[in-house]
This record gives C-alpha cells, structure tokens and sequence, in this order.
C-alpha cells in the first residue's frame, strides 16, 4: 500500500476508524521498531491532502487489504497446524493484537466477507 501512494499515518487512521486499536505503524512505533527513513511519515507529509495522490488507495481498499492480508495468515496458521481452529486465531488478534473485538476477528471477517478457505490451503 505504501508502494501504491498511501502513507503510514492514512494506514492507520483507517484501521483505527474501522476499530483497531492501533495501526501497524503505531503499533511498530510503540514496540520500538523503527521505519526506514523512506517510509517515515514527515511533518510535511502528514499535513498533505492524501486524496491528491493518484494511485493511493481509500480507506475502505487499506482495510479490505490488510483484512485480506490477516486472513491469509489465518489459513496458512491453520493449514501448518499452528493453530487448530479459527477461533484461536481470532481470539488472539483480540485479545493480544488489538483487533476491534466488535468486528470478531479475522477469520470471522473471512467468513462475514465470504472468503472461505481455498480447498487445500
């Protein structure tokens, strides 16, 4: 996304709209990691119409992305045997990753959105 025209700081805004507690940039910020100084949000930057940038995704396209993005780790956790059910997965992004508990999780979102797990996965 942030090779697509979105910034750190639009990334977050949006998964904090949708319910999280924190986006993956503050939660890195928070933590202690740092980004690389190419991706670090600068004053100027944060005070820009993000609108403006042709190629950057909306809000609804970060979350529907990351959303996608957590889902696929879900399947390959369960896939690996890592985790057993779906469930646990949900259970631990909300309960140890900040997940808007309202919204159930990801692998409930996965259901509620209608991507199932692909056959073999």
């Amino acid at each position: 996304m942030l090779a697509g025209g979105a910034h750190a700081t639009q990334i977050d805004a949006a998964l904090q709209s949708w319910g999280m507690r924190l986006g993956p940039f503050a939660l890195q910020d928070l933590a202690g990691e740092q980004l690389p100084a190419s991706l670090r949000p600068t004053p100027d930057a944060s005070q820009a119409n993000i609108t403006n940038i042709p190629d950057a995704p909306g809000d609804a396209a970060i979350v529907r992305l990351c959303l996608e993005a957590l889902i696929d780790e879900g399947r390959r956790l369960l896939h690996t045997g890592v985790a057993l059910r779906e469930v646990d997965i949900d259970m631990v992004c909300l309960h140890g990753y900040g997940f808007a508990p309202y919204r159930g999780g990801p692998m409930f979102q996965a259901a509620e959105l209608g991507l199932r797990p692909e056959p073999g996965l």
